[in-house]
């Protein structure tokens, strides 16, 4: 729904299909995007604080 459309019009979808962001077609595609997601924030913090810990690129491996 746009934020112009008339919420009061009786043929105006107030609620879209799909997941509740309304960038996935369901909310199982909405779950496993959020978990890649998850994951790879994840990545990051753990590469960060290796990063912070072991300056040297050879002490981390």
């Amino acid at each position: 729904m746009s934020g112009f459309d008339n919420p009061f019009d009786p043929d105006t979808k107030l609620h879209r299909a799909g997941c509740s962001c309304g960038r996935h077609h369901s909310q199982a595609d909405h779950e496993a995007d959020m978990k890649n997601e998850d994951a790879r924030v994840s990545r990051v913090v753990e590469s960060a604080v290796m990063r912070g810990l072991f300056p040297d690129d050879q002490m981390r491996r």
